[in-house]
C-alpha cells in the first residue's frame, strides 16, 4: 500500500481562528438544520397569530332535485302525464370566526417557547462549533511546534551524534554496543518524528472537519 502525497510539508500556515469560524459557521450542515428548525418555530408563530384574527369564510351551494312517481295524473288540460317535478335551489352563506376571549392564545405561547427552544438550540450549537475549531488550530499548532523541534534539531543532532560515533567506532574508539545503542536512539529519534508528523497531519483535518470544508486549507 503506498500513501498519496507526502507529509513533509504539513507544516504550513493554517487560516486563523475567525477565518476557520466564520467558513464553520456559515458551511456546517448541523448549524443550517438548526437555523432550519428556528425558521419554521417562527413561522409556527406567525400561523398560530393569524388563526387568532377574524376570518370569514364564504360558502355557495346549488342543488338541482329532479323525481317522479310510477303512477300519472292529470294535467291542467285534463290530460294524463307521468308525476313528476324538478327543483332548482341556491344557497349562499358568510361563515364569521369571531376570536372574541381565546385569541389562540394557547397555540401562540406554545409556538413562542418553541421558538426559544430552536433559538436556544442553535446557540449552543453554534458555541459548539466555535469551541471544535480553537480545539483543532490549537491542537494542530502543538503539533505542528513538535514537528518542527523534531525537524530543525533533534533529527539533524541525532544523524549527527549516529555519525559521530560511527567514525569513532571505525577508528577504534567505540564497540559495537555503543554503535546499535546510538542507531537504536537514533530510529526512536526518527519514530517521534513520524509521530509528530501524523497528529500534525491529523489536526490539519480536524481544523477542515471543523469548520465543513476542505477547501479551507492550501495542499
Amino acid at each position: 500500500m503506498r500513501l498519496r502525497g507526502e507529509l513533509d510539508h504539513l507544516i504550513e500556515p493554517v487560516p486563523s481562528f475567525t477565518a476557520a469560524k466564520d467558513v464553520a459557521l456559515r458551511e456546517r450542515p448541523d448549524l443550517r438544520a438548526a437555523r432550519a428548525v428556528e425558521a419554521l418555530a417562527e413561522a409556527r408563530i406567525s400561523q398560530a397569530r393569524s388563526e387568532g384574527r377574524l376570518d370569514a369564510s364564504l360558502t355557495g351551494k346549488y342543488e338541482l332535485m329532479n323525481f317522479g312517481f310510477p303512477q300519472q295524473g292529470f294535467n291542467s288540460n285534463g290530460q294524463l302525464v307521468p308525476i313528476q317535478g324538478r327543483f332548482h335551489s341556491l344557497a349562499v352563506g358568510v361563515t364569521l370566526d369571531l376570536p372574541v376571549r381565546n385569541r389562540n392564545q394557547g397555540a401562540v405561547a406554545a409556538a413562542i417557547a418553541e421558538k426559544a427552544a430552536a433559538t436556544q438550540r442553535r446557540e449552543f450549537a453554534e458555541l459548539t462549533v466555535q469551541r471544535e475549531v480553537a480545539s483543532a488550530l490549537a491542537r494542530y499548532q502543538s503539533a505542528a511546534r513538535a514537528a518542527e523541534i523534531y525537524r530543525v534539531g533533534v533529527q539533524a543532532q541525532a544523524n549527527a551524534n549516529l555519525d559521530v560515533i560511527r567514525q569513532t567506532y571505525e577508528l577504534g574508539s567505540k564497540t559495537l554496543l555503543d554503535v546499535i545503542a546510538e542507531q537504536r536512539r537514533f530510529i526512536e529519534t526518527q519514530t517521534g518524528y513520524i509521530e509528530a508528523l501524523v497528529n500534525t497531519y491529523q489536526a490539519r483535518v480536524e481544523i477542515e472537519r471543523a469548520a465543513a470544508s476542505p477547501n479551507l486549507i492550501k495542499r
